[in-house]
């Protein structure tokens, strides 16, 4: 059995910012204690999934037993919200025994104020696109205690010179440690830019103005980076990374709006080269002893591809991106304001290839 962090972290949300953070334990070990953990846990998962029988498929038995949901464009609305008929439902399949999974690119911190919404015991969260795990429980309204499973931050050399590449560009970065957006803005479009993020996602961003030389230590790796830019500017920032990291990163294309058809965006992310919502989701079943093969997901952006891809169903919104739809198995016709997660799920239930599953958490 793999050894899992016991970091403790209190959320205290006023409206979305987060207030304080509380680590019971020395970061540094959990850090590498961690990646390893996500490291082996999805060798086990890959060796899971090659050992499940052939006749497994045609068993008379539901085939799918946990559900993971993208938040932006899937379960959330334009508003950025679960609605209630999405909300009450998923507290309906969790108190039968089928687990809820959150997989988001977001960054804990700016999920929080989603699973209190939910109200899920343990809710586990795959975020900053697969770059931690953890196990969510809201404490009540306004706060919520965070378990650490897994974490695999950008590596401390890639760290540097995406900062140093981003800042010959003309452009910034955000940082994101703990339970803090961090920001090395130093131009007005900068600013621009960071407030619409924040409008985006509820995250509250602290300014640095010395390019993260405070943070630049190995217990204080961010999970990701974003490169915030221009619409305009875009195309040429991507091309730019994609040649300077070539594979030893993955690089991410923000897009604006899942509604919107057209290809645009205004930021780019930078994660660990081993790191997607595929591999965090495979992690995630890993530690809680769900055969990924029985995981039903939903999504609608480019950061889904994987995520739809090692599910054993994946399903993208009418509104998803081609590219989503491309690698889906199913493509629905409900877009995320029209509660396309529930009426699929329901749909599911009644034609029963949903079933309990009582799960180690």
């Amino acid at each position: 059995k793999q050894q899992q962090s016991t970091n403790l972290i209190i959320y205290g949300l006023k409206q979305t910012t987060i207030m304080q953070e509380i680590i019971t334990n020395n970061k540094t070990e959990t850090t590498t204690t961690t990646t390893a953990a996500m490291a082996s846990c999805l060798l086990q998962q890959q060796k899971a999934n090659m050992e499940q029988p052939a006749a497994a498929a045609s068993s008379s038995s539901p085939q799918f037993q946990a559900i993971a949901l993208d938040l932006d464009g899937t379960l959330l609305n334009s508003n950025h919200e679960i609605s209630k008929a999405s909300a009450d439902y998923l507290r309906h399949l969790h108190a039968k025994g089928i687990p809820i999974l959150f997989a988001t690119g977001r960054a804990g911190p700016t999920v929080m104020k989603h699973v209190i919404r939910l109200q899920i015991d343990k809710l586990p969260v795959v975020c900053s696109n697969g770059a931690r795990g953890l196990h969510c429980t809201p404490i009540d309204k306004r706060s919520v205690h965070v378990k650490e499973l897994f974490s695999m931050p950008v590596p401390l050399e890639i760290t540097k010179r995406v900062i140093q590449l981003a800042d010959k560009l003309g452009q910034m970065v955000q940082y994101y440690h703990g339970t803090s957006v961090y920001a090395n803005a130093s131009k007005a479009h900068h600013y621009k830019l960071a407030k619409r993020y924040s409008a985006l996602t509820g995250c509250n961003t602290i300014y640095m103005q010395d390019s993260f030389e405070s943070l630049l230590t190995a217990s204080k790796l961010s999970s990701k980076l974003l490169v915030l830019c221009p619409e305009h500017k875009l195309s040429e920032v991507l091309m730019a990374f994609q040649q300077e990291f070539k594979d030893e990163a993955t690089i991410i294309y923000g897009a604006t709006s899942s509604t919107t058809k057209r290809r645009g965006g205004w930021f780019l992310e930078i994660l660990h080269p081993q790191v997607n919502k595929g591999t965090g989701l495979q992690t995630m079943c890993a530690l809680l002893n769900i055969s990924v093969d029985h995981v039903v997901a939903f999504g609608d952006g480019e950061n889904d591809v994987e995520f739809l891809s090692v599910a054993g169903k994946g399903i993208a919104m009418k509104n998803a991106r081609e590219t989503a739809k491309k690698v889906a198995d199913q493509v629905i016709p409900y877009t995320n304001n029209e509660d396309g997660v529930i009426r699929t799920l329901q749909k599911m239930e009644k034609d029963g290839t949903l079933a309990p599953l009582f799960y180690s958490a």
